[in-house]
């Protein structure tokens, strides 16, 4: 079980677009991989950037342009070299 926290009017699309202000992100595009529905102000944040979100686990309506199964797909997708 997880407690997010955060300040009154802040998602995580906005951390997203803090943390990309900041060196070293400033200038990159950002992906941002999630579970849930709190994800989706980040992945839509992202996807303003030039970005890519990433849906962690089933299908559902989402902000979010690509898809993983689970947690295991994401640690071999990350695990990936060029």
């Amino acid at each position: 079980m997880m407690l997010e926290l955060r300040t009154a009017g802040a998602d995580k699309g906005t951390g997203i677009a803090a943390l990309m202000n900041q060196p070293p992100f400033a200038g990159t595009r950002p992906v941002f991989a999630g579970d849930d529905v709190t994800d989706e102000a980040g992945f839509a944040a992202v996807a303003r950037m030039g970005g890519h979100g990433v849906l962690v686990g089933p299908e559902r309506p989402t902000a979010a342009r690509y898809r993983l199964a689970d947690v295991g797909a994401v640690r071999q997708w990350l695990g990936r070299r060029p």
